[in-house]
């Protein structure tokens, strides 16, 4: 039985097993992407780059990871200044690494920098095996520091300083798809009818969501959707409970609650890709296409300050790059357009321009342990 019809048979077996005959949007794209066999995220295919169904920041150039590299630091430096610490040694933490693309551009880069091999240690939290293998592959043989693999953050064993980043993770993770009735919200399920989905309202699935929405305002149209992460509010409180001193760099596509409300968003932000095209988002054929939906910035921030995490920066990341110096990383121009100075120009170009990357990415840094001095330019984009 191929990949498609085993997902979506189990997937329908769920529906007819609860006693409405349909499951939540959260349970449908966990199922839909982590599936351990079916999943998405846990097939032996290309999702990346040009071959894959979408690109990230990494896939556009080297010049990104760089640039990240600078910034962890930057931040490793205020660390080791405070003195609150004897030992050296620090810890840098990917979340959903991918195909490792972007920790191999941060670990040319720290090596350019000098970072020596005993004062850095690495890891990787992947749940996806076939990813793990994947990131095996490039990371193993070019890294000079220690680098391990784990399925869950808890499993490593925190240091006094931690720089952990994720890019384009939150907004994988699975949602609860809300509608406002004009009076209170409802939440969206799937059904299937002769095995085609279906949607239909109802009551809220769990109490948690209940009181998650409190936090929402009330929208001044009947039918407005909007998302609501919870594992995204489990997922940094999480880290904040594990880490005990450090730095987290939230990278990804999202706005403000008050951008989600917008008349366009009006159906809210949930989207398939296939093969860098938006399909819909109740997919024929589960377990093949990428499910994703805006990250909202300002839930973040919120749920991160009621888990002792505070906001040290939220800007877009073209502000954030430029700020980080990117365009002292910019090559004269050269009259060859296939030369490799020339794709860097083109690459860091993409990553600031407002009309490309520069401005549907955000970047957000919160902290843990840290005295912070923010600057007046930081705050909501």
């Amino acid at each position: 039985m191929k990949t498609v019809e085993c997902i979506k048979n189990e997937i329908i077996t769920w529906m007819r097993e609860h006693p409405n005959q349909h499951i939540s949007y959260q349970q449908f794209m966990n199922t839909a992407l982590y599936h351990p066999k079916w999943g998405y995220y846990s097939q032996n295919r290309i999702k990346l780059g040009k071959k894959g169904d979408f690109y990230t920041n990494a896939h556009v150039g080297d010049v990104y990871g760089a640039v990240l590299a600078k910034a962890f630091l930057n931040e490793v430096s205020k660390w080791k200044s405070s003195q609150m610490s004897k030992s050296s040694v620090w810890q840098l933490v990917e979340m959903g690494s991918g195909d490792g693309r972007l920790m191999e551009q941060v670990i040319r880069a720290l090596v350019g920098f000098g970072v020596s091999s005993d004062e850095a240690e690495i890891y990787l939290v992947e749940t996806s095996s076939e990813h793990r293998r994947i990131q095996q592959e490039r990371l193993q043989p070019m890294s000079r520091y220690p680098i391990q693999w784990c399925e869950k953050v808890e499993e490593i064993e925190p240091k006094s300083y931690t720089i952990l980043y994720s890019n384009e993770l939150v907004d994988a993770f699975p949602i609860h798809l809300l509608e406002w009735d004009g009076t209170r919200w409802l939440e969206v399920y799937i059904s299937e009818d002769d095995e085609q989905w279906k949607e239909e309202l109802g009551d809220y699935s769990s109490e948690e969501l209940s009181q998650a929405i409190q936090e929402l305002p009330i929208p001044s149209k009947v039918g407005q959707r909007v998302e609501m992460n919870l594992h995204a509010k489990k997922w940094l409180q999480t880290l904040s409970k594990w880490m005990n001193r450090g730095t987290i760099f939230t990278i990804d596509y999202g706005v403000s609650m008050k951008e989600l409300y917008a008349d366009f968003r009006y159906q809210g932000t949930i989207r398939g890709y296939c093969e860098h095209q938006i399909v819909s988002h109740l997919p024929e054929r589960v377990g093949e296409v990428d499910l994703t939906a805006h990250v909202n910035f300002d839930l973040l921030k919120q749920w991160g300050e009621k888990y002792n995490l505070e906001t040290v920066s939220h800007q877009l990341q073209s502000e954030f790059l430029l700020e980080q110096g990117i365009l002292d990383l910019m090559p004269l121009p050269t009259p060859d357009p296939f030369s490799l100075t020339e794709k860097t120009r083109r690459a860091i170009q993409q990553l600031v321009h407002p009309q490309w990357m520069g401005e549907a990415f955000q970047v957000l840094i919160q902290t843990k342990g840290t005295t912070i001095n923010k600057k007046a330019n930081y705050g909501n984009p």
